[in-house]
């Protein structure tokens, strides 16, 4: 059993900079970028997914690396699904996610079933909306009521206007969601930011996050409005890739919620710490060691000390 729980698509990604050259072979898709993301501040999580028989030869490696089990990996097919993440020079995505039909190695509800006891406190997944993924009907049916959170993250492609509808009806039977502004503008038709705020806010999710780049992130829960501004970097650091940042972010944040009895600014600081530290490489953090937690830790004692968010 395992206090928080990531599931989803595995990838393994191509990064391309417009006029550059590929990247080489990269683990990708959003489990392991939410993973990343959480381990500065807990090791309590299951890694509960689907993958290739190759697994052990790129994700298997980064499992045992950072002391986690790959008990929770099912392998369904020879191969890990390939994509390529296509940025314009700014940092721009040009295409987000696989065009093809990855269903297949999509999880069902059933996986996480085996890790999911009275101490999970969250589940993270990035997928379609209701009644365009298989794992939702299997999950309503096994937890209609449950003591623990589920983080939903549309993944890139449900983001259009069309999967509005079955967005908003998601978003009425999860505790959490997370969306970037020009998903968010898209799916619920939105002008603009303070319109899609006023959107989300009357969603009445237990926690929301309004991602807006590098600016940082809106947390809204119980009616309150908390923006948080995106983590300092450390003196001389530049940023390699924001590939996964957003699911990095979003599945702290739902650990970070819970850990901090739900205090929105610890959440968003938190969050983007996790952020922070994803974007100084391609691919997630490689070793999450006791020292960086400690150094994230600090931080962000530090930045709450100094009000380093604010209450809208």
């Amino acid at each position: 059993m395992a206090r928080y729980i990531v599931t989803g698509l595995n990838l393994l990604d191509q990064v391309v900079v417009e006029g550059g050259e590929p990247s080489p072979l990269q683990l990708g898709g959003s489990p392991v970028y939410g993973l990343s993301g959480m381990l500065l501040w807990t090791k309590d999580i299951a890694f509960a997914t689907r993958a290739g028989e190759d697994f052990m030869q790129s994700y298997g490696a980064y499992l045992l690396k950072n002391g986690l089990s790959t008990a929770g990996v099912l392998p369904v097919s020879p191969s890990t699904p390939r994509v390529v993440m296509r940025y314009d020079r700014k940092g721009n995505s040009l295409r987000g996610g696989p065009g093809e039909d990855n269903s297949f190695w999509r999880p069902l509800a059933e996986d996480i079933q085996p890790f999911l006891g009275g101490e999970t406190r969250g589940v993270y997944i990035s997928c379609p909306p209701l009644g365009c993924d298989r794992f939702w009907e299997g999950f309503f049916r096994l937890w209609p009521e449950r003591e623990f959170s589920l983080m939903w993250e549309p993944n890139p492609p449900s983001t259009g206007p069309g999967f509005g509808p079955a967005t908003r009806e998601l978003c009425r039977r999860v505790e959490m969601a997370s969306f970037n502004l020009s998903e968010g503008c898209s799916l619920f038709g939105a002008p603009g930011e303070g319109e899609l705020l006023e959107e989300l806010r009357g969603l009445g999710l237990e926690l929301c996050l309004l991602r807006v780049g590098a600016r940082g992130i809106y947390l809204i829960s119980g009616g309150r409005v908390c923006f948080a501004p995106s983590a300092p970097l450390p003196q001389g650091q530049r940023v390699v890739d924001v590939t996964g940042c957003g699911n990095s972010s979003t599945a702290a944040a739902m650990a970070a919620f819970w850990e901090s009895g739900g205090d929105l600014a610890m959440t968003g600081i938190m969050a983007n710490i996790s952020s922070s530290y994803v974007l100084r490489q391609r691919g997630p953090i490689p070793l999450v060691s006791d020292g960086m937690r400690e150094e994230a830790r600090r931080l962000a004692q530090r930045l709450y000390r100094e009000g380093w968010c604010r209450y809208l």
